[in-house]
């Protein structure tokens, strides 16, 4: 198992459009998932809530606001990877204001239907989204 310093809190926004789209961004310049899509989202900051976490980094990276305390817990996952230990909480919500553009740590965004999810991934997001919105399973453990 890896050591507490190793430990990452992730809040992740799940935004879905009035055709049940979801908001994408391609990340870039980050060191993870370099040129893949992903949800808005990132690590909790010390004193930061996880919705004040999901909320700040959607408006960091792809320039919309939501309101943490309108954000709808969807699900979480706990796991280990590659000697890092982790859990991300995803959260939902229909209340934005602002157009998604890229900000920061994206260079485009865009909405997909769960069917049509542009490629690459990050690896876990198609099976997550799945397990949360259409299975309706709100945890998962992957203990690799």
């Amino acid at each position: 198992m890896a050591a507490m310093s190793d430990f990452h809190l992730v809040g992740w926004l799940v935004l879905r459009d009035d055709r049940e789209r979801i908001l994408l961004a391609r990340r870039a310049g980050v060191s993870y998932g370099e040129g893949h899509w992903g949800l808005p989202g990132g690590h909790v900051e010390p004193g930061e809530t996880l919705p004040d976490a999901a909320a700040r980094e959607a408006a960091e990276e792809v320039g919309i606001t939501v309101r943490p305390d309108r954000l709808v817990p969807l699900g979480m996952s706990r796991y280990t990877d590659a000697g890092v230990a982790g859990l991300d909480v995803f959260f939902g919500t229909d209340h934005y204001s602002g157009e998604p553009r890229p900000v920061d740590e994206c260079d485009r965004v865009g909405w997909f239907g769960l069917d049509a999810l542009p490629d690459p991934v990050l690896p876990w997001l198609p099976t997550t989204l799945r397990r949360l919105l259409v299975d309706h399973q709100w945890y998962e453990e992957v203990l690799g």
